[in-house]
């Protein structure tokens, strides 16, 4: 049996900042932050935990990629990157 084809996705982080999320077909992502500094009021009273019980931060975010131009950021940076 083939494996299948893996996910292609491009974070753009700029500044340690998540600035947009591409993928050549449909993602949801969660990101995770065990930085004290990111669990504000909000992320506090959600009351998120690790697999530890430790308080965390979550953010949900992803890619519907429906006008294709998703797939044309993420052929570009993975062309990009293969050149290295």
């Amino acid at each position: 049996m083939d494996s299948p084809a893996a996910v292609r996705i491009v974070v753009d982080v700029t500044g340690g900042a998540i600035h947009a999320v591409y993928a050549d077909q449909p993602v949801e992502i969660v990101f995770v932050s065990h930085d004290g500094d990111d669990i504000d009021d909000e992320q506090a009273t959600a009351n998120f935990r690790s697999i530890q019980g430790e308080q965390v931060a979550l953010w949900m975010d992803g890619s519907d990629s429906d006008n294709g131009a998703d797939s044309e950021v993420v052929t570009h940076y993975f062309d990009q990157y293969a050149k290295s």
